[in-house]
């Protein structure tokens, strides 16, 4: 729910252009940041740290990624908020982001 109230927030305040660019380019630097070093790291370990860095640990969630589809589609489910597809308008816009996304 996070990644859609903040894109509803970004597009009401920036636009949805301007707040999908800043998602996608959230998304990336997490993956070059976080993930990347964890796989390459995992290259160089053997075993079972290998399988939680590069394989299992990242299937079954003790190793997240950082980078994950299910952020754009929260991202894109908050941008359609922010469009003014939920909230009669009487709330502010926060309220309104956060009513729309837990709707959704």
């Amino acid at each position: 729910m996070r990644h859609c109230v903040v894109s509803c927030l970004m597009a009401k305040r920036f636009g949805t252009t301007t707040a999908r660019v800043a998602g996608s380019a959230n998304e990336f630097q997490g993956y070059l940041q976080h993930d990347l070093p964890l796989m390459i790291r995992g290259l160089t370990l053997t075993g079972t740290d290998t399988q939680i860095y590069l394989g299992l640990g990242r299937l079954v969630g003790e190793v997240p990624f950082a980078f994950q589809l299910k952020d754009f589609a929260s991202n894109e489910r908050g941008f359609n908020c922010a469009e003014g597809r939920c909230g009669d308008g009487t709330n502010s816009n926060t309220e309104n982001c956060i009513k729309c996304c837990s709707d959704n």
